[in-house]
Order: structure tokens, then C-alpha cells, then sequence
């Protein structure tokens, strides 16, 4: 489970881009497709059990929650480990890989895409990643990057339903 803290505004650490630069990330998405996802989870140390599990398991369903520069992110996925993810842009905040090994996180801006860097707190234990989020038009597109591989999965924004 993430050792992350929860969102809690003002602080010190990176500056956050300029106000409209910002998107709006908050809502429900349903995963639609992967691209290169094996590798990743391949170079990220999944074993072939993991890996099938995650790829051909019941899709993934991903929720939002955002107050400015502070995001709550939930993955609910039946057959896969629920684990919540809460930080602050520009806040620098500790976690865990899915091995264990602890990682610090770096969450920025980078135009009007969210950034995550995942940097391995002890060296020789886990690797450099980067896990940016971004908005195309109603998908969402998560991309992973680990050394030269690159994989993404991408999500459709679940319309709000309002009562009648």
C-alpha cells in the first residue's frame, strides 16, 4: 500500500505550472487498450503469471479525484491489489514499487500534462521511471516510460450520470 500522504496544499518544492496550463483530470475512466504494456511490465520485473494476470484480467477502471494541484488517483481493478494514490504537484512524497523497493516520487507539470518520476531510493534496488497522464479529447492516456521502453494504456472518460 502507498505510503504516500494525503493532498495538502501550499508547501515548498517545484513551482506548478501556470493556471491555464492546468487540466481538469477529475472523473471516472474505463480502460479501452494497451499499447506495449507487456514490455513494460516485463522490464519492470513482472513475472509471466503477473503479467497474463494483469493483461487479460477484468479491465481496470481508474478514478480522479483533483482539488487544484492535489490529486487523489484510484485503481479498482477486481482481480489486482487496490491501491490508492495521493499527492500534491510539487510535493515530493515516498512510495513503494510493486517489488517493495521504496521509490521517491517527483509530481510536476509539464504543460498540461501530469507527471510522475519515480526514482529508486536505494541504488541497485528498482529503476528510474516516468508515468505521465494526459487528456486527448475524451481518453485519457497513461504512458509508462522505463529505460528505452515505452507503453501506454488508455482510458475512456465515463460520462457523469445525473439523476431525472
Amino acid at each position: 500500500m502507498s505510503t504516500a500522504k494525503q493532498p495538502q496544499h501550499g508547501g515548498g518544492g517545484a513551482p506548478a505550472a501556470a493556471a491555464s496550463d492546468k487540466v481538469n483530470f477529475q472523473g471516472k475512466y474505463k480502460w479501452t487498450r494497451n499499447e506495449e504494456l507487456e514490455d513494460y511490465l516485463t522490464a519492470i520485473g513482472f513475472n509471466w503469471v503477473t503479467r497474463k494476470m494483469v493483461l487479460h484480467t477484468t479491465p481496470p477502471e481508474l478514478v480522479i479525484a483533483q482539488d487544484g494541484d492535489a490529486f487523489i488517483l484510484k485503481f479498482n481493478c477486481p482481480t489486482q491489489n487496490k491501491k490508492d494514490l495521493a499527492f500534491t504537484v510539487g510535493q515530493e512524497f515516498e512510495d513503494t514499487q510493486h517489488d517493495g523497493n521504496p521509490v521517491k516520487v517527483i509530481p510536476a507539470w509539464e504543460g498540461k500534462k501530469l507527471v510522475l518520476t519515480f526514482e529508486p531510493k536505494e541504488e541497485g534496488k528498482g529503476q528510474k521511471e516516468k508515468q505521465t497522464r494526459e487528456l486527448l479529447e475524451d481518453e485519457l492516456v497513461h504512458t509508462f516510460e522505463v529505460g528505452d521502453i515505452v507503453a501506454r494504456r488508455i482510458f475512456k472518460r465515463i460520462p457523469v450520470q445525473h439523476p431525472e
